[in-house]
């Protein structure tokens, strides 16, 4: 009976020991992950207090790009897209800096001469003149592109640059970015040429209409909205040397007709969509030609615009 008492009592005290050892575990886990978190939640205050002060001062592109390469891993995505978005505001905080950069000295010269335009970093890295690769290079790493406007070179910003943060920042910053960045695959007017394709202008025009939707709280809505404008109005007057209509003869230009009468029933259940539909039917009573009342019809449909996104 003795021997019996003794080898439950051993039992008893294995299974209490195995049960305390296991309480003792899981609480040791749950500790360390709390404390895991309470590090992390720490750091990322500190890297967001950083980048308040550095805002504040007079900092470089390159500085800031520094900083959010460095830190956008150990921060959230809403406080990874604060990072990202602060490069924007540095580059239009420096960009007439950078402006006048180009007109110093001879540098407009000098590029027309070492480089053909359109300027990419592949063309820069064969420039043999030092200084104006340096220069080059120097505004490429700041995250901005080089255009030529009448025959003269300017700095604007490259939000192709931006898409390497893409799958740190949230939807929102993600759509915005792709949506900026679009305008560089061929910026939609320049020297006064349509270079994308009429339908191309057509799409940009609603993925904007999509931002506005999803997004109607967002603190881009007029960059995006003057996006959108800027495509509805390529969409409908072309540009000084691809215009809507034709200026030998007042006719539809036959590119711009197809993309009009080709659109797809989902298309013009947008907004945009609805507009041409309406639009088609003003201007197939007028012949597809550019008459008073096409004009007029044309000019509301820009001043409504306006008024309602």
């Amino acid at each position: 009976m003795k021997k019996k008492l003794i080898f439950f009592l051993c039992i008893a005290f294995l299974f209490t020991g195995c049960a305390k050892n296991k309480g003792d575990s899981g609480q040791k886990s749950f500790n360390q992950s709390n404390q895991k978190a309470y590090l992390e939640a720490k750091q990322e205050n500190e890297i967001m207090n950083t980048y308040n002060k550095l805002m504040q001062k007079n900092i470089t592109e390159k500085e800031i790009i520094e900083f959010v390469n460095n830190n956008i891993v150990k921060v959230s995505k809403t406080n990874a897209s604060r990072l990202v978005l602060g490069i924007e505001v540095i580059q239009k905080k420096n960009i007439d800096k950078r402006t006048d950069e180009f007109f110093k000295g001879n540098y407009q010269q000098q590029i027309a001469k070492e480089i053909d335009y359109p300027i990419t970093s592949d063309k820069i890295e064969k420039i043999k003149d030092p200084d104006v690769k340096h220069f080059l290079k120097s505004i490429v790493d700041s995250g901005y592109g080089i255009i030529m406007k009448e025959e003269a070179y300017y700095p604007t910003i490259d939000y192709r640059f931006f898409k390497k943060y893409r799958s740190y920042v949230n939807f929102e910053v993600k759509d915005y970015i792709d949506i900026m960045a679009m305008g560089y695959k061929g910026i939609s007017i320049a020297d006064a040429n349509l270079v994308s394709d009429w339908d191309e202008i057509f799409k940009r025009a609603i993925k904007c209409e999509r931002f506005l939707e999803n997004y109607p709280n967002s603190q881009k809505i007029k960059a995006i909205k003057e996006q959108y404008l800027l495509y509805v109005r390529s969409y409908l007057y072309g540009a000084d040397n691809t215009p809507a209509f034709r200026y030998d003869n007042n006719g539809l230009n036959r590119g711009l007709k197809t993309s009009y009468l080709t659109l797809k029933s989902r298309d013009l259940d947008r907004k945009l969509g609805k507009i041409i539909r309406e639009y088609l039917i003003i201007i197939r009573k007028n012949n597809y030609n550019l008459t008073d009342e096409v004009q007029k019809y044309r000019e509301n449909i820009i001043h409504k615009l306006e008024r309602e996104v």
